[in-house]
Parts: structure tokens; sequence; C-alpha cells
């Protein structure tokens, strides 16, 4: 979705995007990563308090604006909604994240899904631990 249709989308629902908001909103809708409070605290320190980075980050969450990624260990992470449907590959010594999309793992699900009785899965998360390539090169 383009960045301005997204904003109209979200002020004609009604919701409030004052100042500190949009540049939260710009920082996620620029380059669709993920980041953690701390890292978003530290990003934007000289714009804003960090009670107001963690007051927007709620915000954003209760309005389906942002989801929260809880990972091993780790701060949650938040990433955009509006992001198509995938999972995580999470590098243990960066803690660097990428995204796939596998079908595969779509396809190995909804075939699970026909084997349990008695259970309605309504949400999943695939996490996958290891080292990225610039890990492994390091190590080397």
């Amino acid at each position: 979705m383009e960045t301005t249709n997204f904003i109209k989308d979200l002020k004609s629902k009604g919701l409030k995007l004052n100042n500190s908001r949009m540049q939260i909103l710009e920082l996620f809708l620029g380059n669709h990563t993920s980041y953690s409070a701390p890292e978003l605290v530290e990003l934007l320190k000289s714009k804003m308090d960090r009670a107001t980075v963690y007051r927007n980050l709620n915000f954003f969450v209760e309005n389906k604006i942002l989801d929260q990624i809880q990972l091993q260990s780790e701060a949650p992470k938040y990433e955009l909604t509006i992001l198509e449907h995938h999972h995580h590959l999470i590098c243990k010594h960066c803690k660097k994240i990428s995204c796939i999309k596998s079908k595969s793992l779509e396809s190995a699900l909804e075939s699970t899904k026909n084997e349990i009785n008695d259970f309605t899965i309504t949400d999943h998360v695939f996490e996958f631990y290891g080292l990225c390539k610039d890990c492994i090169n390091d190590e080397e």
C-alpha cells in the first residue's frame, strides 16, 4: 500500500496521527523493517522522549497498525500489519531479522489443520534462528 493512501486510510478510521505518531510511522513505512522499542527510542531521542515512544507503540498495536513480535529472550520487535504474511529468520549473533515468504510452510500448516480435531488454529508464528551470511563469514 502506498504511504499516502495508508495515512489517509488511518485518518478515515478516525485515528489521530499527531507529529510523534507520524515520525514513528515514517520509520516503519520508509523501509518496512522491524524495530524494538529501545531501537526506536535511540533513533528518535532528539525528537521525543522514551515514554512517548512506548505510549505510541501501544497505540499502534491496540489499533492494529503494528504487530508485536516476541522473540526468544529478546525485546519484542514491531512491524507494520499491512506487510504480506511472512515468517522470520533471526540471526543469533547480530540479531538481524530477515523475512521469508514460504508457500511450502503455509501448505504444511494447511495439511496439519486437516489432522487436528476439536481445535481451530486462528494464528501462527514460525521463526527460524541461526546465523546470517555476514556472521557466518565473520566466523571463518
